[in-house]
């Protein structure tokens, strides 16, 4: 069978690779080189910004091996090298108020009193990041058909915050990011605000 793949992203790459051996799969892409959002800066991609010898990865680069089990089935099939990377995020306000994840905490060089600091002003948001867990665990698929991710979500600091990690793992402008399907976004907040581990590749993607 002949196969079109529009878009040459992760998602249109990875189709690709596992139609390829049982189908003529061609992929189609605009753009002079393919990745989608993925994007090393100062390595695959320009950026005279950047100082020498300093690249950035962009777009989708970090993996979890519990919710990601294909895609590091795939990376081991491809002899690719990963590493772990602490499950570290930040939110900075525009009031000024930073706020940083027990991960951050725990990964920060600041001295002690700053990192207690942070530790309390991020337990200020603990309950109500049980309340969305607990929440989100007992929503079925039938009552978030249908719903935005902006009906589930409220106006807080955590809120915001759950918007901004769906911005980052979806690449979707944040006045966007509230209109996309509750049934994809709030059991994906549920997972990735648990226990979970992360990899990324060794040099970028």
């Amino acid at each position: 069978m002949e196969i079109a793949i529009i878009g040459g992203g992760a998602a249109g790459m990875i189709t690709a690779y596992l139609l390829d051996g049982a189908h003529r799969v061609t992929v189609y892409e605009r753009q002079p080189i393919l990745g989608g959002n993925i994007r090393t800066l100062g390595r695959n991609v320009a950026c005279p910004q950047l100082p020498a010898g300093v690249h950035l990865d962009a777009g989708v680069i970090e993996f979890s091996p519990e919710h990601f089990v294909k895609l590091h089935r795939l990376f081991a099939e491809l002899a690719i090298e990963l590493r772990p990377v602490p499950a570290a995020t930040g939110l900075c306000l525009a009031d000024g108020r930073v706020f940083a994840s027990q991960g951050k905490i725990a990964g920060s060089r600041a001295g002690a009193l700053t990192r207690l600091r942070e530790a309390l002003r991020l337990a200020r948001l603990l309950p109500a990041l049980h309340r969305f867990r607990r929440r989100a665990g007992r929503a079925g698929a039938d009552e978030l058909a249908g719903r935005r991710l902006d009906d589930v979500l409220g106006d807080g600091v955590l809120d915001e915050w759950l918007r901004l990690l769906m911005v980052y793992a979806y690449s979707i402008p944040r006045d966007q990011v509230g209109a996309m399907p509750a049934a994809l976004t709030i059991p994906t907040l549920h997972a990735f605000t648990g226990d979970v581990s992360w990899t990324s590749v060794v040099g970028g993607i």
